[in-house]
């Protein structure tokens, strides 16, 4: 486990904030390894939340493939009014010659329209402020125009994985 110092964030837009990273990942799942990583954030002291959960079981929705130079960009979902986060790196039953590593960490504030992202009973719901709903099989695209969607938009949780912006 990785836990950053607490950062500054006073003044940041509600829902704003952005983690950037590189990840080199190389999952192993079977009767002796179950690999799962994820990211937490705390925001001014208060209990860690799940922004990030990756598994190697290719059965669990969370399952991320191998992939080792990728760039990540996690959504914070900070609250109005935090001045201060912790970012916490969770890796978890991994062994033999499998991995999980990140570099080129920040927390940046994000581009667009403040996109939101939320789910509910097998459902997501993505809403922003203004621009077009764009969606990608991979956060480095190709992207391409949701058509017809409104905010919110809702999807199905099963639909597999998908990369949502607002531009």
């Amino acid at each position: 486990t990785f836990m950053s110092w607490p950062v500054t964030i006073s003044g940041a837009a509600e829902g704003s904030l952005e983690l950037h990273f590189d990840s080199s990942w190389r999952p192993e799942y079977d009767s002796n390894y179950h690999q799962t990583a994820n990211i937490t954030v705390s925001y001014d002291g208060a209990d860690p939340v799940e922004v990030m959960l990756w598994e190697s079981n290719s059965d669990s929705p969370n399952f991320h493939d191998a992939n080792t130079n990728e760039s990540v960009i996690v959504a914070l979902n900070n609250p109005a009014g935090a001045s201060s986060a912790v970012v916490t790196f969770g890796y978890f039953d991994a062994g033999n010659d499998w991995w999980w590593a990140i570099d080129n960490v920040q927390i940046v504030g994000a581009e667009g329209s403040g996109i939101s992202i939320s789910s509910d009973g097998g459902q997501v719901s993505i809403a922003w402020d203004s621009g077009a709903l764009e969606s990608a099989p991979a956060v480095t695209g190709p992207w391409a125009p949701v058509d017809g969607a409104t905010s919110p938009h809702t999807v199905a949780a099963d639909q597999g994985q998908a990369y949502f912006r607002a531009r």
